[in-house]
């Protein structure tokens, strides 16, 4: 087997992760491709017409042919625990349709609850050595790249005029083309970002860190177009819990540097940006943050989404901490004369599917962290560096999603439903690494 020095089991290997991106293609990458494509509306129902997004068919594609390949082999794949908590969640959501003031809404959330299920057993089957888990992250890494050069594209021909944008988006949404709001794009970029340090820091080819380094500086410019300060902050909280993750296990001179240069690089990749953005953007940003201080300078820490926080919650009371229904987010707002958005995945779980749904979504994210945590204990010591920044996304994303509701947008949640796929193979692999030179095997054979 080619071992590629890129990064996981570096050797004196002959072929890198950017000669294997060049020469290979597979399944994941078709799926990143095909969401760089953005939606297209081929259907209509009842006189409306649902989006239906490119990823979505080459999504139900794939995974209708690796549903035949499993009914033939039955024993091939092994499933997950975490997707016990999974198939709890969809039957709740489900469960909560028959509360659903507009069936067709309700089906199509509930679609968008299934299909990055679907995309993470695609992940975790189609990852079977380690060569896949760094051939997928550099794909990430430049499919972030390139939705970047895309997103700073497109808000050049809005601010030249080329394009105009509708009555729906404001100024900092120039950068969004076909991925809805700007939060939506900053949710994407903040959670690729810390996938890029690890393949600029060890490498022997020139090009990947190259395109690595281009790809990050890419990013970080889109990230802060897209004047997302929650997006800002929570890739911030990301970061710093690297660095303590970074440094619990002993305090050695690399690891120190090693977390020095990651709570760095961010700042210092902002600063070296600042200047060259254009000045609509930073004072976008500066208004942004100095509003959000004078809010909390005041007692008010939500910000401007305090409103639709305290709703939720009281909408969830009402219910009886039953829900009120999957797709009955909106109607619920507007009566009330709010925006319609609870402005939080989490209290979004909790209004429309329960306390029994905020549990089942809970669960989910504990067996993706625990994942996590055992590939840092189980990875070799050279491998760390790639856990430590899964572990940064994932905490970013965690955090994102407490004041952003973009987690169940296509885009978004098939690129981080499959990196977590791609995880928790990495981590089977692991433990049967261990396994066979002698060691004890845990429980775990499919994950929780």
């Amino acid at each position: 087997m080619t071992r590629f020095p890129g990064f996981i089991g570096a050797e004196q290997d002959t072929r890198s992760v950017w000669e294997s991106l060049s020469s290979r293609t597979d399944q994941l990458d078709v799926i990143l491709a095909a969401i760089l494509l953005g939606p297209m509306v081929v259907l209509e129902v009842a006189g409306r017409t649902p989006a239906l997004f490119w990823v979505d068919i080459v999504v139900a594609l794939l995974a209708g042919i690796a549903g035949l390949k499993a009914l033939l082999q039955p024993n091939g794949l092994r499933i997950p625990n975490v997707m016990l908590w999974a198939l709890l969640y969809l039957s709740i959501a489900f469960a909560s349709l028959t509360l659903t003031i507009d069936p067709l809404a309700g089906i199509a959330l509930f679609k968008l609850r299934i299909m990055p299920m679907a995309v993470f057993l695609l992940a975790y089957g189609l990852t079977q050595d380690r060569d896949d888990v760094d051939h997928f992250y550099v794909s990430v890494i430049l499919f972030g790249g390139v939705l970047a050069a895309i997103s700073l594209y497109s808000w050049y021909e809005f601010s030249k005029g080329i394009l105009t944008l509708s009555e729906d988006f404001g100024p900092k949404d120039m950068l969004q083309s076909s991925f809805g709001r700007s939060n939506f794009l900053a949710s994407i970029f903040i959670v690729v970002i810390p996938v890029c340090i690890p393949y600029i820091n060890r490498s022997r080819n020139r090009m990947q860190p190259l395109l690595v380094g281009v790809a990050l500086l890419l990013m970080l410019a889109a990230l802060m177009f897209t004047q997302s300060r929650g997006a800002l902050i929570s890739l911030l909280v990301g970061m710093i819990a690297w660095v303590l993750v970074a440094l619990a296990k002993s305090f050695t001179i690399r690891r120190v540097s090693t977390a020095v240069a990651i709570a760095m690089g961010i700042p210092l990749g902002i600063a070296l940006i600042w200047p060259a953005i254009p000045d609509k953007v930073r004072v976008g940003l500066e208004t942004a943050f100095g509003a959000l201080f004078a809010q909390v300078k005041e007692g008010n820490y939500g910000g401007d989404r305090t409103d639709q926080w305290v709703a939720a919650l009281k909408g969830a009371w009402s219910s009886h901490l039953l829900g009120i229904g999957l797709g009955n987010q909106i109607p619920f707002y507007t009566r009330l004369g709010l925006t319609p958005s609870a402005h939080s995945v989490y209290l979004e779980t909790l209004l429309e599917t329960g306390l029994l749904g905020l549990v089942a979504l809970l669960g989910i994210f504990y067996g993706f962290g625990i994942n996590l945590k055992r590939i840092w204990q189980a990875c070799p010591k050279q491998d760390r560096l790639l856990a430590g920044a899964l572990m940064a996304s994932f905490v970013t994303a965690l955090v994102n999603v407490a004041q952003e509701t973009s987690f169940w947008a296509a885009q978004y949640s098939y690129l981080f439903w499959m990196m977590m796929g791609v995880a928790c193979a990495w981590r089977r692999m692991e433990t049967r690494r261990n396994w066979s030179v002698g060691a004890r095997e845990p429980s775990f054979i499919s994950g929780p």
